[in-house]
């Protein structure tokens, strides 16, 4: 928003004033909280393996294949194979979320 000449800052609408960063702030926070569900969550309160997130058994397995390259296949698998049920089943759940309710309907 351009201020006119002699218009001072002050004459601006609250609603468009904001401080700077504070979108990169809260961001950074929602990104942590997510870091934190996935990452440090589930070995602090789960205690089998076994029911550990994917995302956190592609992680084990990752770091495992510096020691042991055998590790290397799976990790990738696991990844392709997590990532395409994602692709899959994306639109079904969009749908009955109604994400889709403003989209044209054929």
């Amino acid at each position: 928003m351009r201020l006119a000449r002699g218009q001072d800052h002050a004459a601006t609408p609250a609603r468009c004033r904001s401080r700077p960063g504070s979108t990169g702030r809260a961001s950074t926070r929602f990104h942590f909280i997510g870091i934190w569900n996935n990452d440090f969550l589930p070995p602090v309160m789960l205690s089998d393996q076994q029911l550990y997130p994917v995302t956190l058994g592609l992680a084990l397995w990752n770091s495992q294949t510096f020691r042991d390259p055998a590790f290397l296949e799976p990790t990738v698998t696991g990844a392709a194979v997590s990532a395409l049920l994602l692709v899959i089943n994306r639109p079904g759940v969009a749908r009955r979320a109604g994400h889709t309710a403003g989209s044209v309907k054929g």
